[in-house]
């Protein structure tokens, strides 16, 4: 990957001419599920935020740039573990099989993961988590 100020000078453009617009840079950054700033700059080495995405981009949008934080994909993404169980209790599933055509469908609120068995530590059965200890 070529610094970004050397491509600039072999092309003759300043570097903000050449820096993809920070809205673009932001939405890559979420859609890789980039967390934090060591992750950033893992997936800029890999090329995928563009030949001249910025190592610090605080730097290079300073009037844009909110902070790492707001830059930065969502960490806690999901509600937490008791607050999802009670809700899908509450959709009349009753299997793994039914969470699965669930989601396929749409059904799934985009605030409780796909794979609660894989997501949540608290996780203890695909029973508990849909229909509760006090159902057959």
């Amino acid at each position: 990957m070529v610094a970004i100020g050397r491509e600039a000078a072999k092309r003759g453009k300043g570097k903000t001419e050449l820096l993809p617009p920070y809205k673009e840079l932001k939405a890559l950054a979420r859609r890789y599920s980039i967390t934090t700033q060591q992750k950033y700059k893992e997936v800029l080495n890999t090329g995928k935020l563009g030949e001249f995405a910025p190592k610090n981009p605080e730097l290079c949008y300073e009037d844009e740039f909110e902070g790492w934080d707001n830059f930065l994909a969502p960490k806690n993404r999901f509600v937490d573990f008791e607050t999802a169980r009670s809700l899908c209790r509450g959709y009349g599933l009753k299997t793994s099989t039914d969470w699965v055509v669930f989601c396929r469908e749409g059904c799934r609120p985009s605030f409780i993961p796909a794979m609660p068995n894989r997501d949540y530590p608290e996780f203890i059965s695909w029973k508990d988590f849909l229909i509760g200890p006090d159902s057959e």
